[in-house]
């Protein structure tokens, strides 16, 4: 298909959409309209069709549409053929003259100077590429312009934002920041999503903060901008079609409107007042426009605010009606004409034709196993409505019906596994934040025994104690005692006790922790990369989510050491540890312990562990976790100072800072008072924070020594004056760097 033929078929389609959401945008649910538009724009994408039978096309002349045919007509016939025989005459640029042999008369053919609608379809092309790169420049710039101010915002340092943060997390890493130039909340980017906030947002009531930031958490679970991305091209390659535009305008309208729809399903519908109310407060501040970016204030607030009221839970008959409507529209106007030659090649012969259209009863019925038998494979939906009578819904995903959330009366289910005997399933629902997991339990007989409930962070299909790693052959027998379908044990070719382990559904296990034995059992994958340590008990398995340096900790049970996982502190005889000294290491374990803990060894022998009072213990970890060389950050500094436990390095805007201590650069960016800063992570496990920069020269990741250069002294953040500013940070505890320093 051409492009016009691609324009004018999705614009009678795009007609029927306008007419079908004027007559039914309060009554079907709003995702009927995204899945429309969707049709739509793949219509104006994707050069080829699917021929029917049933196409609205097909009612009419099968040519139809011939409008290409004829302006290809019309380019072959006004384009100008030149005979190099011919002679042209004198003084004359509108007429070719054409000599006729064997005459004594000469005759003159004469050919009219083109008109302006001939000129006008010649330069039709010239004028469609500049539209294309006009617009597209337009967009581009706009949205480059975007990305450069955003780039400016802050970080979020907000306990409502963060304790939102950490119950929505995707398997994108989304970024919470806050800008003072906008004045409604945005969400731009697709692998790094950042939910941008003005600062008024921050001042909102926490209902109102939660309504603004689950509406953009929708957007970006959604991927809408991607969904604007192709939009956008798409306006820009069918710029001369004014359908286009109309529907560029409804599509942007029908993705708020089913994000306000999705947002109430999480939240609730009893909370309709207080959104409408949210949302009316956003638009009351709207600012300018953002292409690709999707917003909490956008058009047609009153569409919006009306759909909010009116909204309630779709009945049966509803959905699928829309489920109908789609179809129907879709067959009716996203197809071709059957016998349409423009659209598809006529076959080599009839007995082709036939051949091709006749499919026999066998076949078809073939065909129809073949599809029930992959359902029963592979959809979620399938295995999940055996267990509807239990309380259990699946949800899918609106891009991918394997995959979407699970919820067991009402609550979301983070994973769900069945060790069934003819084939076990596990399932993990797309949105994170929940701690609840469902498994299956069965009889000897293979019967289902009943449905569990549990908030372990791993599931425990199977009550039997696993053996003891004294008591096996090898690790293989040895991960398989904790029973099937919780982990997996690849040995290594060479050596059957080294290998990787992994849990069921393919996450690798870096660590591995058994705190039965007395000695505490590891096991560490040969492919680690230190993200998932799992921790078992003899009660429980689960994951150790606390930083690598309290490892060792667990190995102090026996002397009073204990881990609260509730809240989330370590004690010793009841009491909170602020410092723990583990002979000649030495670290904070938490900012507002009470007390210091002290083990002492001989010949690697543990001695004994000891209470110390937090000034004891501070003095020994200070000499402990003192630097083994270091180098002042500034060689020419005009004035040193140390204030407030950090150490102020002045010295002119644009001096070269370097680094004091080696280690690995853990972060690199702004901070809301560090301003531009980079923080490095030494081998005492002391993270160094170098403040205030005006350039940055290292990366993330990167390895740093003594003397290397690390950037510039600026005035950025909350300087007042050029200066780098230096601070120490043992795990959360900020050390008084001249005490750390001193000689």
């Amino acid at each position: 298909m051409s492009l016009v033929q691609m324009s004018l078929s999705a614009a009678l389609m795009i007609v029927a959409i306008i007419i079908l959401r004027a007559l039914t945008i309060e009554r079907f649910p709003k995702k009927t309209f995204l899945v429309l538009w969707w049709i739509a724009l793949l219509r104006l994408l994707i050069p080829f069709s699917i021929p029917s039978v049933m196409s609205f096309y097909s009612w009419f002349d099968p040519n139809l549409p011939a409008v290409v045919e004829q302006s290809s007509a019309m380019e072959s016939t006004f384009e100008p053929v030149l005979d190099d025989s011919s002679e042209t005459m004198e003084n004359s640029t509108q007429f070719e003259m054409t000599p006729i042999p064997d005459t004594d008369i000469e005759y003159v053919e004469v050919k009219p100077s083109k008109s302006f609608s001939e000129n006008f379809f010649d330069m039709l092309p010239a004028i469609w590429g500049v539209g294309i790169g006009v617009i597209a420049a337009f967009f581009g710039i706009n949205y480059w312009k975007g990305i450069r101010e955003f780039r400016m915002s802050l970080p979020v340092e907000n306990e409502f934002v963060n304790e939102w943060l950490s119950s929505h997390q995707l398997r994108r890493n989304i970024t919470i920041r806050q800008y003072d130039c906008i004045h409604t909340p945005l969400t731009y980017g697709i692998f790094r999503p950042v939910i941008l906030l003005p600062k008024e947002s921050l001042e909102q009531s926490p209902s109102t903060l939660n309504f603004i930031l689950t509406h953009e958490w929708v957007h970006i679970r959604r991927f809408d901008c991607v969904t604007k991305i192709l939009l956008t091209a798409t306006l820009c390659i069918h710029w001369m079609n004014p359908l286009v535009w109309v529907m560029y305008l409804l599509f942007n309208r029908d993705i708020e409107l089913s994000c306000d729809e999705t947002v109430l399903h999480l939240l609730g519908r009893n909370r309709r007042s207080d959104y409408a109310l949210a949302l009316i407060d956003m638009e009351e501040q709207k600012g300018g426009f953002a292409s690709f970016a999707s917003g909490f204030g956008r058009n047609a607030i009153e569409e919006r605010i009306r759909a909010i009221m009116k909204m309630k839970k779709a009945s049966l008959i509803t959905i699928l009606a829309a489920v109908v409507v789609v179809a129907c529209v879709s067959i009716l106007f996203a197809t071709s004409a059957k016998n349409n030659p423009i659209d598809t090649e006529l076959p080599s012969s009839e007995s082709e034709t036939v051949s091709d259209k006749i499919l026999t009863d066998d076949d078809q019925t073939k065909q129809e196993v073949s599809v029930k038998t992959s359902k029963k494979t592979f959809s979620p939906a399938e295995r999940f409505a055996e267990l509807e009578k239990y309380g259990v819904m699946f949800v899918p995903s609106e891009t991918d019906s394997t995959k979407g959330d699970l919820y067991y009366n009402g609550e979301l289910v983070k994973f769900f596994t069945d060790p069934n005997p003819n084939g076990d399933f596990s399932f993990y629902s797309e949105t994170e934040g929940s701690n609840l997991s469902l498994y299956i339990t069965y009889h000897n007989d293979g019967t289902m025994d009943k449905l569990n409930t549990t908030t372990e962070d791993i599931i425990r299909l199977y009550p039997e104690e696993p053996l003891l790693v004294n008591e096996c052959e090898d690790l293989q027998e040895y991960f398989d005692s904790f029973g099937p379908h919780r982990f997996i044990f690849r040995p290594s070719a060479d050596d059957s006790n080294k290998g990787n382990l992994y849990l069921d559904n393919g996450e690798l296990v870096s660590t591995f922790y058994d705190y039965r034995e007395p000695d505490i059992f590891q096991f560490h994958s040969q492919d680690a990369d230190n993200k998932l340590s799992l921790v078992y008990d003899g009660n429980s398995c689960w994951e150790l989510n606390i930083p690598i340096q309290p490892i060792s900790l667990f190995s102090f049970k026996n002397e009073g050491v204990v881990y609260d996982r509730e809240k989330l502190i370590w004690t010793f005889h009841g009491k909170t540890i602020r410092w723990f000294i583990d002979g000649d290491f030495a670290f904070s374990v938490h900012p507002d312990g009470e007390i210091g803990v002290r083990a002492t060894y001989q010949d690697n022998i543990r001695q004994s562990v000891e209470e110390l009072t937090v000034e004891e213990s501070e003095k020994i970890a200070y000499h402990l976790l003192k630097p083994d060389s270091f180098t002042p950050p500034v060689k020419e500094a005009s004035q040193v100072k140390d204030i407030n436990s950090q150490r102020i390095y002045y010295a002119p805007e644009g001096t070269e800072v370097t680094c004091s201590v080696s280690g690995k650069v853990m972060y690199v960016g702004t901070q809301n008072s560090s301003g531009y800063c980079v923080k490095i992570y030494d081998q005492k496990g002391i993270t160094w924070t170098y403040s205030h920069l005006k350039e940055i020269s290292v990366k993330y990741g990167q390895n740093v020594s003594v003397g290397d250069k690390i950037g510039t002294v600026g005035h950025s953040g909350s300087a007042t004056d050029f200066y780098l500013g230096l601070d120490a940070v043992s795990k959360e505890e900020m050390l008084d760097i001249s005490q750390l320093l001193a000689e």
